[in-house]
């Protein structure tokens, strides 16, 4: 027998009791679209949700290919890195900024780096989380 798709057309997801409602146009756009955390030296994913290739474009800077692309390249992102070795403790702060020059609808690209009181620089000595938390799967 063949096989025949079907679609699922709701306006309110309701829990098991019929409480707790809310607009599937919420979760549609209020879920995340990706989310990645990379290991430090950026080689690999720990954990990731439409991510597909990671690239290590140089030091600190990546880039995440998504497996599904965006409509376009105006979307909302997250960012953040983790200390992952005690000898960096003395950095004044840590830094990893979305890289919207580079990005594109269907790759998000990422810069990591410390600033102590003397210089700044890209590095790979953290994990870095990423994602994509608003915009239109395309």
């Amino acid at each position: 027998p063949s096989i025949m798709a079907s679609e699922l057309r709701v306006n309110t997801l309701k829990d098991a009791a019929g409480n707790n409602s809310i607009a599937t146009s919420f979760v549609a756009n209020g879920s995340a679209k990706m989310w990645s955390t990379v290991a430090a030296g950026g080689g690999s994913y720990r954990d990731s949700f439409n991510a597909s290739t990671l690239t290590d474009h140089a030091t600190g800077r990546y880039g995440v290919s998504l497996t599904n692309s965006i409509s376009d390249a105006n979307y909302c992102t997250f960012v953040g890195a983790s200390m992952t070795d005690s000898a960096n403790a003395g950095y004044f702060y840590q830094q990893c900024m979305f890289d919207k020059n580079n990005s594109t609808a269907g790759v998000m690209r990422i810069s990591n780096g410390h600033r102590e009181s003397t210089d700044q620089n890209f590095d790979d000595v953290n994990d870095i989380h990423m994602g994509i938390a608003g915009g239109d799967l395309a």
